[in-house]
C-alpha cells in the first residue's frame, strides 16, 4: 500500500514526534476506526503513552493520510 503524507499531517508529526512508520501502523493495526467527514475515516490508537488520531482517505489506490492528532 502506498501511503502520501499532506504538509499539514507532516507538520503534525514532527509537533508530536510521531514517525511516518508509526502513522502506517496506526492506519493499518488501529484499535479502532470512525468514519470523519467526504469519505476520510479516522483510525485511532495508544502510542507511547498517548491517544494518536490520524485522519486518512484512500484515493486511487493510496493512502493519503491528512493530519495526524493527539488526544487527551
Amino acid at each position: 500500500m502506498n501511503f502520501k503524507f499532506t504538509r499539514h499531517a507532516k507538520n503534525r508529526m514532527r509537533l508530536y514526534g510521531i514517525t511516518k512508520d508509526e502513522v502506517k501502523h496506526i492506519i493499518l493495526a488501529p484499535e479502532f476506526t470512525t468514519p470523519s467527514i467526504e469519505g476520510r475515516a479516522n483510525a485511532v490508537k495508544a502510542l507511547r503513552g498517548m491517544s494518536v488520531l490520524v485522519t486518512y482517505i484512500v484515493e486511487a489506490g493510496t493512502t493519503v493520510v491528512i493530519t495526524v492528532i493527539e488526544l487527551r
